[in-house]
């Protein structure tokens, strides 16, 4: 969260205002057990973010996610396999276990969220689950054919592009952000940002995420992680709070020194913020001198959702279902941006 225009912020959220004096331009931190992940393949929180589910249940060897009467089981290799309400969704195996992280295929994602959007999942949340005999974590897979494979919108696939992108979902552990009416802005931020990497990922994008879960990770570590992978892009995802209630809106904040890249995709994810109803509060170069923008070697744009101290920002930041559209508008903006680079 950064402020706008001269208004009063609120103080929980001036962190980045406090540690720019120690900012190390020159560490070498790259991609860690934090981003990186197998290829072709969404995170379990990110399978969650892209289906609409809420992950219930999570060890090291499995997860179950639900919502409405739907359960999908995930289980890793050897054998790993994915089903939906008793019934096993694409091929045995590629599920794996990667430094402590569960990683599904991506084509079975989009056959479970294609079966889940056209409602041919029968609801059977009391469907059981099958056991091994010999007591292993990987249970033979349901009896009986899987799913028919249906690719989502097989006459409109994704368009496919190639580039490289770090996604930064700000704040994250002992640092939440601003908060209000309910919300922390810390818990936004990851889950739009979690949207946004599957949803770029879908397109064929390599995507590099600075934090998976609730954990807080140094703002010199954020940019390093660009500046060393050599990013065609670093977004920042934030949300704001203002003491001027009216103020509603998302802003886009660009380095002070940009040649014009910034703005381009500033203004791209602007205009798909603002087709799902998110007004434009502001795109404006920044007047704080930010560690994350200041010392980009990339690309680099920090993208503030709305302000939580607006009830209609609010209220579409805190919907799940909004949030969705919220990450698609973000990663559409970028996908035009690398179609034109």
């Amino acid at each position: 969260m950064t402020g706008l225009r001269g208004i009063h912020i609120f103080p929980a959220i001036c962190l980045a205002a406090i540690v720019l004096a120690g900012c190390d331009t020159h560490k070498k931190v790259g991609p860690d057990k934090q981003s990186v992940q197998p290829a072709n393949t969404l995170s379990v929180q990110e399978f969650a973010k892209f289906t609409g589910l809420t992950i219930t249940k999570s060890t090291p060897m499995s997860a179950e996610l639900t919502s409405n009467g739907v359960r999908v089981v995930v289980y890793v290799d050897p054998n790993g396999w994915v089903g939906l309400n008793g019934r096993r969704v694409g091929p045995i195996g590629g599920v794996v276990n990667y430094l402590g992280i569960l990683y599904v295929p991506l084509d079975t994602v989009i056959q479970v969220r294609q079966l889940l959007a056209m409602g041919s999942v029968p609801v059977n949340p009391l469907t059981p689950i099958p056991t091994n005999p010999n007591g292993s974590h990987n249970p033979p897979p349901p009896v009986g054919p899987p799913y028919p494979t249906n690719p989502i919108n097989p006459t409109n696939p994704p368009v496919r592009v190639s580039g490289r992108i770090v996604i930064d979902p700000g704040h994250g552990g002992k640092d939440p952000g601003t908060h209000g009416a309910g919300l922390t802005e810390k818990s936004v931020n990851l889950a739009v940002a979690l949207g946004v990497a599957g949803d770029l990922r879908l397109h064929g994008v390599d995507v590099v995420i600075t934090r998976r879960d609730d954990t807080f990770v140094d703002l010199t570590d954020r940019i390093a992680v660009a500046n060393n992978w050599k990013a065609d892009a670093f977004v920042c995802i934030h949300t704001d709070y203002s003491k001027n209630g009216a103020a509603v809106g998302h802003s886009i904040l660009l380095p002070r020194g940009d040649s014009g890249r910034a703005a381009r995709l500033a203004n791209l994810i602007s205009r798909n913020l603002a087709s799902i109803g998110s007004p434009s509060y502001s795109i404006r170069r920044d007047d704080r001198n930010l560690c994350v923008l200041r010392n980009a070697r990339v690309t680099a744009v920090l993208v503030e959702m709305g302000f939580l101290s607006h009830p209609a920002d609010a209220a579409r930041l805190g919907d799940s279902g909004f949030q969705s559209k919220i990450a698609t508008a973000i990663s559409d903006g970028i996908v035009q941006y690398l179609q034109g680079k």
